[in-house]
């Protein structure tokens, strides 16, 4: 029964460990999100708003609608990150930096038609963030990956005390039924 206690205790300190690790990887994580994806995906869809609305007010459909489509795009790679915060499934996170891909073709096509210096500069500026944006859903998807190794390690160290109490126990009933 000593063995099983010492299991039991080692169990407890790998359980401790790593939940201060989920706690940290969840953090960082939403840290993440809160503070670099969110403000850069609103950023981005406003300056696609301005872009689109600038082209429309100056007769030029074509770049309007070409902003209109890029922002479409912008919105799917935004909810693919947020799902992929949320769920941590890679189907989300390699569709975001799909959609984020695309839209960088469409940010090169629009910027061939655009003739407002500030509709370009925007546009421009869009392209010189998604770099940050990329490395961010990386640095996301490492937190994430952390997270569920947290997760994993908390499992067994849960399942290692429940196989120690329960040899305990049954051992103590055994040794009650014998003293009978």
């Amino acid at each position: 029964r000593v063995a099983m206690l010492e299991r039991i205790a080692a169990a407890d300190a790998d359980f401790q460990a790593a939940a201060r690790q989920a706690i940290t990887a969840r953090e960082r994580r939403d840290l993440l999100l809160s503070e670099t994806l969110r403000p850069m995906g609103r950023a981005f869809r406003e300056d696609l708003s301005q872009i689109a609305d600038g082209a429309l007010a100056a007769g030029d459909t074509s770049s309007a609608a070409d902003a209109g489509a890029a922002q479409e795009t912008l919105m799917l790679a935004r909810l693919y990150a947020e799902r992929f915060a949320s769920y941590g499934i890679e189907a989300h996170r390699e569709r975001a930096e799909a959609e984020l891909a695309e839209l960088a073709d469409k940010l090169r096509a629009l910027l061939i038609g655009l003739q407002s210096p500030e509709r370009r500069a925007l546009a421009n500026g869009i392209i010189q963030g998604m770099p940050e944006f990329l490395n961010a859903m990386a640095a996301m998807k490492s937190w994430s990956e952390r997270l569920a190794q947290a997760e994993t390690d908390i499992a067994t160290a849960n399942a290692t005390v429940r196989e120690n109490v329960v040899a305990i126990v049954d051992s103590t009933v055994t040794d009650l039924a014998r003293l009978q």
